[in-house]
């Protein structure tokens, strides 16, 4: 399956759930360039980012474009949120009918703009396997925080973002993510030994309970390992510094696997302000539980890592290729950002001891 960015632009919110996907759009635009190239003797490429309406009663209700990239995908999302100033013609409507399909017309004609948007990651087939798949999860309220984000309606009054009903703190844990119970981060220090550079683990085990009656409860393991690799230059001159090697695995139970499998894991912030997903390589480490501490892109242990040194309450979650497997809360607080800022100073002056120490033993 390939993996698609689906961007869902509401004109009318009020029978969305009602709506349905309706018929492609013939893409007139890209029809207009392949003919100016043809009269030219020049043949232009296939459609890209094909589009389809979505149809309530014969009317449309909005749209659904699927891209192939994710970069284009945020452009026109971000393009969409412009409103009165989008430089898109598809964010202007007028008459239940977009601008784009209206000769002649112009921004300044419009009356009613793109009420509501998301942006999905989907793992389909084809486009419109990943349309109907993203429209379909949309309106059931299945998709999961880390593969939708939604546009914030705005205070007319200030200008500022609002935050959606559901981002708001509320005292009440949330049913079917169960209630979590945080251990707090442990810290084991190991010092300079025969073979051994210094290193410190932070480890948390998150206990989840209140879950549904077939997983009573599940249990949240966040071991993160900052190792040093020695100095970098001589600690008296400008530019020295520490090298560190960063690991980090994430142990789940129960999640049943016979064997090593990829999955998509995702972090997501419950206020909804950022979200990462990750290729990763799953393992079982006996009959009941699962580790993941190989992932495949180069950047991902850093950006895990710079998603717990938020400080913000965030999602966990692990994805197939059809559906979340796996949806948990992860406390998370300021905690772990100052544990590890207090690990990593201890590392570079446990370092240039050590630095010190070599070369009295030289002398």
């Amino acid at each position: 399956m390939l993996l698609h960015f689906v961007v869902i632009s509401l004109f009318d919110e009020r029978w969305s759930g009602e709506a349905r996907l309706g018929p492609k759009d013939p893409d007139r635009a890209h029809q207009s360039v392949a003919q100016a190239l043809g009269s030219m003797g020049l043949k232009a490429g296939p459609a890209q980012d094909p589009m389809w309406y979505l149809m309530r009663d014969g009317n449309m209700v909005g749209y659904v474009k699927v891209f192939r990239a994710e970069r284009y995908a945020q452009n026109w999302f971000r393009d969409l949120a412009e409103q009165e100033n989008s430089r898109n013609i598809w964010a202007f409507w007028r008459d239940g009918q977009p601008l784009a399909l209206v000769d002649g017309a112009n921004a300044r004609e419009a009356n009613q703009f793109v009420k509501s948007m998301s942006l999905c990651r989907v793992r389909a087939f084809s486009a419109e396997s990943a349309a109907d798949s993203a429209w379909k999860k949309w309106i059931s309220g299945h998709l999961t925080a880390e593969e939708v984000f939604l546009d914030r309606g705005r205070d007319k009054r200030t200008g500022k973002t609002e935050p959606p009903p559901e981002a708001k703190p509320s005292d009440k844990p949330r049913g079917r993510q169960g209630y979590a119970r945080a251990s707090g981060w442990q810290v084991v220090r190991e010092n300079i030994s025969e073979g051994m550079r210094p290193s410190e683990e932070l480890r948390q085990t998150i206990t989840i309970t209140g879950l549904a009656p077939s997983q009573p409860s599940a249990v949240l393991s966040v071991i993160f390992k900052l190792k040093s690799d020695g100095l970098v230059g001589d600690p008296n001159e400008e530019g020295s510094g520490v090298r560190f090697d960063r690991k980090l695995s994430f142990s789940i139970r129960p999640f049943r696997l016979p064997r090593d499998a990829d999955f998509v894991m995702g972090l997501a912030a419950v206020d909804k302000s950022r979200a990462e997903r990750f290729e990763v390589v799953a393992s079982p480490l006996d009959s009941e539980t699962s580790i993941i501490n190989k992932f495949y892109g180069p950047t991902d242990v850093a950006n895990c890592v710079e998603m717990l040194r938020l400080g913000k309450e965030l999602l966990f979650t692990i994805a197939d290729e059809t559906e979340t497997l796996v949806k948990l809360p992860l406390p998370n607080d300021e905690q772990f950002r100052g544990l590890m800022d207090e690990a990593s100073e201890r590392l570079v002056r446990t370092e240039i001891t050590y630095y010190y120490m070599k070369q009295q033993f030289r002398r």
